[in-house]
């Protein structure tokens, strides 16, 4: 049995082990919990890329954030060129980016981003930086 639970610290895990004795064919059964200690989600624990490449070579072809749906109820993120226009915008936690505007593939370069966030334990926050496109 396998028993995960994502806003806890500690998962329990179970094995099952069956042993076989030849000469009366008993059958014993072992279960031994293990204990996992992840540390709780924080602000400082999410973790943002600075630079994709979405020249489709199938590695580092989007702008994405990993881990951030175990830690986030509500998000927001906008990625806007040197200018300040803004050229993508997502509500969605699991979103991808993948350099294009308007149909067409950004050229070489860097782009801000803001990500708006209220965590599972209602702390909001704001995050803003740097993402690099390199083709």
């Amino acid at each position: 049995m396998i028993s995960f639970k994502f806003r806890k610290i500690i998962y329990f895990i179970f094995f099952s082990l069956i042993f076989v004795q030849k000469s009366f064919a008993v059958f014993h059964s072992v279960f031994s919990p293990i204990f996992i200690h992840h540390p709780p989600c924080t602000i400082e624990s999410l973790k943002t890329p600075n630079a994709f490449s979405p020249n489709g070579d199938g590695k580092n072809d989007r702008f994405c954030l990993e881990g951030w749906d175990q830690c986030v109820d509500e998000f927001e993120v906008m990625v806007f060129n040197r200018f300040g226009e803004l050229l993508f915008e997502s509500y969605a936690i699991d979103f991808c980016w993948d350099g294009y505007y308007k149909g067409q593939v950004l050229e070489n370069g860097i782009y801000m981003f803001v990500i708006k966030a209220k965590t599972k334990e209602g702390e909001v926050f704001k995050r803003a930086g740097n993402i690099t496109l390199i083709k």
